[in-house]
C-alpha cells in the first residue's frame, strides 16, 4: 500500500519480524528510488530453516540508487538474497 502512494521514497528505516522478509523484498521492488535503507530483523519465531520466501525468492532487484544499507539483527537470509541483486551505487 505504501508503495502505491510513495513512489519517490528515498530513505526508509524498518523494524520487522524475520518472517516478513518476503514482504521486505516486495517492498524494495516497489521503491526503486531508495538511496538509504536501514532494516532490523527480529529473531524468527520458527527455526531458521523454516523461513520461506515463496515467490520473493526469485525476485532480482535492481536498486540503482541505493547507496547505504544498514542491516541489524537476523539478516543472514536477506544478505543471501541481496547477493544476487543489482546495487551498483552501494557504498556503505
Amino acid at each position: 500500500m505504501l508503495g502505491s502512494h510513495c513512489k519517490n521514497l528515498r530513505t526508509a528505516q524498518w523494524h520487522v519480524p524475520a518472517e516478513l522478509l518476503p514482504k521486505v523484498i516486495w517492498a524494495l521492488d516497489a521503491f526503486p528510488l531508495l538511496v538509504s535503507l536501514a532494516v532490523k530483523f527480529d529473531v524468527p519465531l520458527k527455526e531458521a530453516g523454516a523461513l520461506t520466501l515463496g515467490s520473493a525468492q526469485d525476485v532480482k532487484l535492481h536498486l540503482r540508487n541505493l547507496q547505504q544499507l544498514i542491516l541489524r539483527g537476523h539478516s543472514a537470509e536477506f544478505i543471501d538474497q541481496a547477493s544476487g541483486w543489482n546495487i551498483p551505487l552501494l557504498r556503505s
